[in-house]
């Protein structure tokens, strides 16, 4: 860490488990990003130093991070410059990590937040309104570029939040996790690739000590003393490993992440358009800017949009936190979120060797150098998405199909699944007619169910007053947007109605008909 220079993380938190007098073991160490065994970059925890407290205060901590701070001078010759710290919401832990850092960016956990978020929703006068609402918009503020965009948006969303009579929820947000020091807990916050708000690894790390190297729970003071944190101090000590601690790690990058990126070459998909530039003024482009996944132009996708230059300003304007006068939360995810921006940071030459399978420290050093991304995924990798492949084969003419086709076949996991019998088919389209399949399907797919044939039920009463529900068959129309929402119109011909669904109900219409033996595809 100390030849990083900058960049240092460190993380701390608390498991309360092992003393039947609730005494903490606490926790004090950094990240890293390693390539495991389920083919996924994931963030790593790596203790330094532990401390077992009866009650934890600010000065614990301070005392704690002081501790470190000296012993690596003695022992390394180096100063601990720490310029982020990973926490949740804890007083203690910030006043401390300032004390002892008074520059250090505070980052507060995302997923602790979300958690609490729901927690809150007591808070809510209608308590639907928490997933419909809260909720689809708190993952609005956390997918935020920018720090100035979050703060524009997080203006609209409580704006919002408060028109609709959620008054309370909204000031309970902005007073415990829209100021400083809580108000750190987007993607981006760190602006620095691989460094994440998350405390998820090391709950893991603390999950992972109580299940394997702890012998009993709740244990007396002796018993945690003499046997249970030396058992931890050794096999923190064995899972360290021979690589180095870093932001990044090497490894290959998969066919699914190499055919985005292709998907992203075409022009209908980046931004400024390449066809018809000389080489000099394409690399004289400082922005390349790229739909995000769900807006990418390609055959199967209904929601792909061109990127053009009225976008990429509006959204441009919106890094700087400047929205549209009277913006709607509606047009959030379409202005502010349907695009991603990839900085050329250096013009370094870039060459990939080929006859290795993984993608080596060295290469990867220099994408890091050249290239900065505003997406998720880019974060947490540390340096590889398919905006910034993309913008290899755009600015560095690297050949993406010679690299997909250099891929190894891989057979997928698992036993090979049996050939169904002749009378076996009804089991698997009962899978596939299931409400949640088919809300799958309607949302990565929204045309395909154009012209099936439904059931749709009514309620009347006859002449004598008694209640008759009748089915009527209704044809699905293709679908349309309002308001950011996909609908479908079903046409019912026999009681001339045209019918509205969001895919939800749509999805238990096409269960209910498929249920009823009705033939839902158009043969």
């Amino acid at each position: 860490m100390l030849g990083q220079r900058k960049e240092i993380l460190m993380a701390t938190d608390g498991t309360y488990k092992l003393h039947f007098g609730g005494w903490t073991l606490v926790s004090f160490g950094t990240y890293g990003v390693r390539y495991n065994t389920t083919l996924q970059y994931q963030h790593k925890f790596y203790p330094a130093a532990f401390m077992f407290v009866r009650t934890e205060t600010a000065y614990a901590y301070a005392r704690l991070f002081t501790v470190v701070k000296d012993r690596t001078k003695e022992f390394f010759g180096g100063i601990l410059d720490v310029q982020f710290g990973s926490m949740d919401h804890s007083s203690e832990i910030a006043n401390a990590f300032r004390q002892v850092w008074p520059d250090i960016k505070l980052l507060n956990c995302w997923p602790h937040l979300d958690r609490n978020a729901r927690r809150k929703n007591g808070l809510l006068t209608d308590s639907d309104r928490y997933e419909n609402i809260i909720k689809p918009q708190l993952d609005y503020l956390s997918l935020s570029r920018s720090f100035d965009q979050f703060e524009a948006l997080s203006n609209l969303v409580t704006s919002n939040w408060s028109a609709l009579g959620e008054t309370e929820y909204a000031h309970w947000l902005e007073d415990q996790y829209l100021v400083d020091p809580w108000d750190l807990w987007l993607y981006t916050a760190s602006d620095e690739p691989g460094i994440v708000p998350n405390q998820n690894p090391i709950e893991s790390h603390h999950h992972a000590i109580k299940t394997t190297a702890v012998m009993h729970l709740r244990a007396a003071t002796g018993h945690v003393l003499a046997r249970t944190l030396p058992r931890i101090l050794s096999q923190c000590a064995m899972d360290f490993g021979s690589d180095i601690i870093c932001h990044y790690a090497s490894g290959p990058v998969g066919s699914e992440t190499i055919q985005a990126a292709m998907n992203l070459c075409a022009s209908e998909n980046h931004y400024p358009k390449h066809r018809g530039k000389s080489k000099r003024a394409i690399l004289s482009i400082g922005q390349h800017y790229f739909n995000a996944e769900y807006y990418v132009v390609r055959d199967d996708n209904v929601h792909g949009l061109n990127v053009d230059a009225s976008r990429t300003r509006l959204y441009e304007r919106s890094l700087d936190g400047i929205l549209r006068a009277h913006e709607k939360i509606e047009n959030v995810q379409l202005r502010y979120l349907s695009l991603h921006r990839v900085t050329i940071l250096e013009r370094v030459p870039f060459e990939h060797d080929w006859d290795y399978p993984s993608w080596r420290v060295e290469e990867i050093k220099t994408i890091r150098q050249k290239f900065k991304c505003d997406c998720k995924t880019f974060y947490q990798s540390g340096w590889l998405y398919a905006h910034v492949l993309a913008c290899l084969q755009l600015v560095d003419a690297v050949d993406l199909n010679a690299m997909l086709r250099g891929l190894p076949a891989r057979r997928p996991p698992g036993r090979p699944r049996k050939k169904a019998k002749c009378l076996e088919r009804d089991g698997v389209r009962r899978s596939q007619y299931s409400v949640s399949a088919l809300i799958k399907r309607l949302v990565d797919k929204p045309a395909s169910v154009i012209n099936w044939s439904v059931l749709g039920t009514w309620t009347s009463t006859d002449d004598d007053g008694a209640e008759i529900s009748r089915d009527f068959v209704g044809t699905v129309k293709p679908p349309f947007l309002r308001a950011g929402k996909r609908h479908w119109e079903v046409e019912y011909n026999e009681i001339e109605k045209l019918e509205e669904y969001e895919a939800e109900a749509l999805a238990t219409t096409i269960n209910y008909s498929f249920r009823m033996g009705h033939i839902t595809v158009p043969s």
